[in-house]
């Protein structure tokens, strides 16, 4: 597995992906080795493993220190049945807006890929409009959407009544972690002028943009909690939030 996974500590989605799928991996009986930015391919030397030795490679978006590509993708270095597969986030041009980093991301498919991931159908058709490198993808890569859903072991629904506040309002409460404004936050923006302050209360768990506008808030019910680790945030949702948003 190809990319950042999280150390228990609040992360973004990325991170988290990597950590569940690497559990349900070893859960069924397989062994994973993780290359990413920070340890590199310490995972692999410890074990002494060849890069013919893996069956499956899945990159992390561009998570990954994309110089070892080569060494264990290119043709004659990789197993003969070995498959590579790419998980996209993107578009990035729409919410970086930086093109490069989908180029490059497609040019890694182009390269190394048997299977392109997509989170959302979407996440394909904006990946088509907006990216025109995307048209050199060829027939041989399958494009697949397999789409998000939350951890059933950390999110779950109340097995009690929630506490309701004095005041009655209901909670609408979301995560964010990206502080890119518009990946997450201009949704936010546009929905909280219609939020009736004496019946509801908008609450964030997480990070905002660096240009967030708290004045835009200030005549709203709002609360901004910091960043939690999973098992913390679902606890939170559970027993703090009425509703829940998902911006992105």
């Amino acid at each position: 597995m190809w990319g950042s996974p999280s150390d228990g500590s609040a992360t973004g989605g990325s991170a988290i992906f990597m950590n569940l799928l690497n559990e349900e991996f070893r859960r069924r009986g397989h062994r994973v080795f993780v290359i990413s930015n920070e340890n590199g391919e310490k995972q692999v030397n410890r074990k002494r493993m060849s890069p013919k030795d893996f069956h499956l490679h899945i990159l992390n978006q561009n998570q990954y220190p994309a110089k070892l590509l080569p060494k264990y993708l290119k043709a004659g270095a990789k197993g003969k049945n070995t498959r590579v597969i790419m998980r996209s986030d993107g578009p990035f041009a729409l919410h970086r807006q930086k093109v490069q980093q989908d180029e490059a991301l497609l040019n890694t498919v182009i390269k190394y890929c048997d299977i392109l991931i997509f989170q959302s159908d979407w996440s394909r058709r904006a990946t088509e409009k907006h990216v025109s490198y995307y048209k050199k993808v060829p027939s041989r890569v399958r494009k697949v959407i397999i789409g998000n859903a939350a951890d059933p072991f950390t999110f779950f629904p109340p097995t009690r009544a929630r506490h309701v506040p004095s005041n009655g309002r209901i909670r609408v409460g979301t995560s964010v972690w990206s502080t890119a404004e518009r990946k997450n936050f201009d949704l936010i923006e546009k929905i909280v002028p219609f939020l009736d302050p004496i019946e509801y209360e908008l609450v964030i768990v997480g990070r905002v943009p660096d240009n967030f506008d708290k004045t835009l808030f200030e005549e709203r019910n709002f609360t901004l909690y910091p960043p939690m680790n999973q098992r913390e945030l679902g606890i939170f949702l559970r027993t703090r939030v009425d509703a829940f948003l998902a911006p992105s």
